[in-house]
């Protein structure tokens, strides 16, 4: 028995400084500094109620805006349509393809565009006459002396100078007459010598002289002025040819009417007559023929030289451009207008089964745009006025309607919470649901059974109470997370059914929730009915059966499990965040096993018989008037706990001297009341939780200690004082709850039955008839919502347990008769297990 009473956790006597620590109440009760005190004020305002619900509104606006206006999943062209789709508005839809056909057809008609070089004939000319140019500077400069050139001398020079043969030297210069002029210069010159010496200073006429020609500054001499026209029409009998670069281009330009782009004059025109169009080889070979018809006349050297220069300078004058091609093309498609479907409002897009086609399937996309670009602050908006509108009219229910629900602001802060955490684990799933389907390609009306709505309902029924929250708080989460979801997912009526019926489930099925497993429990509770709904839901839709349905019920066992799952990962935050307390915790809680319940039975034995003992009597009751038995239970277990810290002092566990004789009847009920401040240290050094804390605190009320009253009272007489009754009341505050209440009358209902002598039913009644009228005239129900008919049940469950539990009759077992000289006294069991063993040596 000591190492067992060594692992037990032993409760200290409390100090002074603990309890005043430990005395503080909640932050809605009493504040802890300026801080506290004004968020305090602030909870209580109007302020606080509906910032809280504009709040409310905000969250679940912004969680189901992506569902409201979401980009659905198109099936590709092939695929089987799952659903019918039917056009919700008049829209036009942009044929593609044949819009592309058409621009298609328009960038073909477009010819290609070449540019021609008009001057190439010119450009041919221009090379010979600067060369001409270039010998006749050199004839100039040779003529500038006084004496005349020695041609014979010049041609090699010039030859070398300007890079050219002297034969074609000698042919140009016979070509500008050059040879003559000279010889007649010459004569010239010795006919003016030899008048000169026969008039002797006789005046002369002027003579012209031969050469004249030759030094005209910057100009061609008649010769060379004549070969250069003779090269221009050359040249011109040759320009009305296009030349091109190979026979590639030149198919290309003969078989496709062509755009002609004039790079001398910018204008453009059509090429009409493709047998003109040749290329660079033809031209060449025309070159030489056509040079014996113009070039006849000239030496062979100088025609040679001529021929060579056109040929190693002629070029392509019909050449492709790209860039303003492409520029054509481009504009050309760009002025094709688009090419639209018109579809009327109400007009069948795509049936349920049919194989989607690609005009289908471009009005299935003009659909999804037209959905997509309704995303505006009007539908914003409209979706936060009809959410605060369900959200309104499901306050007013609970207020007005459901008359058991909790109304205090906790309760209503817990269900917004609910609600946007239920909100934002749908909205997760139905978009991972979306995603999976399109990964996998699955239907796309697959995703919208994955969303657990149920949760909201579920977690409401465990963490507010089953048989406050099923006609309250269940059905308001239901409603509203059930009509959202569907509404915005596209499911329309038959997928608000689901949800509900889920919801439903949710919240029964965790009615007597005891174990963190039964959780698990509800959930596939919740999975296995959605699949029994889901090919209800299916032909509500119109939609046929099909092996869809099985992939359809799959999802729907899917989402119980997640809300089993979520709402098992939830609850403990949910406790903690709102310091509430399941029913799951209170089983752990009214666990045997628990440290304070054993520390409770070994230290206060008498306390802990009378707790056990309450808590038949309260679970009874609790159970008869609709309460939560289980929580009324575990209150009374616990409610006297702070006894432990002076257990001698209280007389269920005095077995000797009572310690309040030697005491002032003023210092008795401060130590009697003091087990109310001790239990409160301890329920939250072991996080009992609120309720508990609520049960140590209010169970006496602001009772008053009537022994130690009356005692206060006869020594003040003596001594002719007065006494006040304030002093020997509990501080309070009286019950707030039926639970509490109730656990104030059992506790005085079990202790007064105690001091019975001979209990019999009617004493029992009238003693329990007496404390409840009692309790009633000193206005400690005044708070805790029992009505007259609920406590007339109350007195009814606890004469049927003390009566037929507690305090029930017993035969009375007649006395074994025996011979006088057989026996004289009954021997001990001690002498009997003595003799045993000396028998047996």
């Amino acid at each position: 028995m000591a190492e067992e009473q060594n692992k037990l956790v032993l409760v200290e006597p409390v100090s002074d400084d603990r309890l005043a620590h430990s005395m503080r109440l909640r932050p809605d009760q009493e504040s802890k500094g300026a801080p506290q005190r004004l968020l305090n004020k602030l909870r209580e305002s109007w302020v606080w109620g509906w910032g809280g619900f504009l709040l409310l509104i905000t969250l679940l606006t912004l969680i189901y805006s992506p569902l409201a206006f979401r980009a659905p999943h198109l099936p590709e062209v092939g695929e089987v349509a799952t659903r019918n789709v039917k056009a919700e508005r008049d829209i036009l839809v942009e044929d593609a393809r044949a819009t592309k056909e058409r621009r298609k057809l328009a960038v073909q008609e477009v010819p290609a565009v070449y540019d021609w070089d008009a001057g190439m004939a010119t450009s041919l000319i221009g090379i010979l006459e600067d060369r001409l140019g270039e010998l006749n500077q050199g004839i100039q400069s040779a003529l500038k002396g006084d004496k005349l050139p020695d041609l014979e001398l010049q041609v090699p020079l010039w030859a070398e100078q300007y890079g050219l043969s002297q034969p074609v030297v000698r042919n140009l210069l016979h070509v500008s007459g050059l040879p003559e002029a000279l010889d007649q210069a010459r004569v010239q010159q010795a006919v003016r010598m030899e008048m000169e010496d026969e008039l002797e200073g006789e005046a002369q006429d002027p003579v012209i002289s031969p050469l004249h020609g030759f030094t005209r500054k910057d100009k061609l001499n008649p010769g060379l002025e004549h070969l250069v026209a003779r090269l221009h029409s050359w040249m011109k009998s040759l320009s009305h040819l296009w030349v091109v670069a190979d026979t590639h281009t030149q198919k290309k330009v003969q078989r496709k009417t062509i755009a002609v782009h004039a790079l001398d004059s910018s204008q453009s025109f059509r090429l009409t007559i493709p047998e003109r169009v040749v290329i660079l080889k033809q031209f060449q070979t025309l070159v030489r023929h056509s040079a014996d018809r113009h070039l006849t006349g000239l030496e062979r050297p100088l025609r040679n030289w001529i021929l060579s220069q056109v040929q190693e300078y002629v070029r392509p004058n019909l050449t492709f451009n790209g860039s303003q091609t492409r520029l054509h093309k481009r504009e050309a498609g760009e002025r094709v207008d688009q090419v639209f479907l018109r579809v009327r409002r109400g007009q069948m897009v795509v049936r349920e089964g049919e194989v989607v086609t690609e005009g289908s399937h471009l009005k299935l996309e003009a659909l999804n745009k037209g959905a997509m670009s309704d995303f505006s602050t009007y539908r914003i908006l409209g979706l936060a006025v009809t959410i605060g509108l369900f959200l309104y009219i499901g306050r007013l229910f609970l207020l007005r309607t459901a008359t058991a629900f909790p109304r205090d602001r906790l309760t209503l802060e817990i269900l917004g919470t609910l609600l946007v955490v239920s909100a934002s684990l749908s909205a997760f799933t139905y978009a991972v649901g979306q995603g999976m389907a399109g990964l996998l390609h699955w239907p796309e009306q697959s995703a919208l059974y994955l969303p657990p709505v149920a949760i909201g309902s579920a977690l409401a029924s465990l963490i507010i109470g089953a048989r406050v929250s099923l006609p309250g708080g269940t059905m308001v989460l239901g409603v509203v997370l059930s009509f959202l979801t569907s509404q915005l997912a596209g499911g329309g009526l038959p997928l608000f059914i689901y949800f509900m019926v889920g919801s439903l489930v949710g919240g029964l099925s965790l009615r007597t929730c005891r174990k963190r497993f039964d959780v698990l429990r509800s959930g596939m509770w919740v999975g296995l009915t959605q699949m029994m709904v889901v090919p209800a839901v299916e032909l509500l839709a119109g939609h046929a059966p099909g092996l869809q349905w099985g992939l359809y019920m799959s999802m729907g066992l899917a989402s119980g499990i997640l809300t089993g799952l979520f709402a098992l990962a939830l609850i403990p935050l949910i406790e903690s965040l709102f310091d509430v307390t399941t029913d799951s915790r209170l089983m752990e809680l009214a666990a045997g096993d628990h440290p304070l319940l054993k520390e409770l039975s070994l230290r206060s034995p008498g306390t802990y018989h009378h707790s056990v003992m309450m808590g038949n009597l309260a679970e009874a009751a609790a159970e008869r008037i609709g309460a939560n038995p289980l929580l009324a239970r575990v209150m009374a277990l616990y409610h006297d706990i702070g006894k432990m810290a002076k257990p001698q002092y209280f007389v269920e566990n005095q077995s000797g001297a009572n310690r309040h004789d030697q005491l002032s009847p003023s210092m008795s009920a401060k130590i009697i009341m003091s087990h109310i401040k001790s239990g409160i240290v301890m329920a939250r050094e072991y996080k009992l939780g609120e309720p508990i804390e609520e049960a140590i605190r209010t169970h006496q009320g602001t009772s008053l200690l009537q022994f130690f009253y009356n005692k206060a009272l006869n020594e003040a007489a003596k001594r002719g004082e007065s006494v006040s009754e304030e002093d020997y009341r509990y501080p309070g505050p009286i019950p707030q709850t039926r639970e509490a209440g109730i656990l104030m009358l059992a506790d005085s209902v079990e202790a007064a039955t105690r001091s019975l002598k001979d209990p019999s039913p009617a004493q029992i009644q009238n003693m329990v008839r007496r404390i409840i009228n009692n309790k009633i005239r000193d206005g400690q129900l005044d708070d805790c919502k029992l009505t007259v008919r609920e406590l007339a049940v109350i007195e009814e469950a606890f004469l049927r347990v003390l009566t037929l539990g507690f305090y029930h009759r017993r035969i009375a077992y007649p006395e074994i008769r025996k011979p006088r000289e057989a026996v004289s006294h009954v021997p001990s069991l001690g002498a009997i297990a003595a003799s045993g063993v000396a028998r047996s040596h």
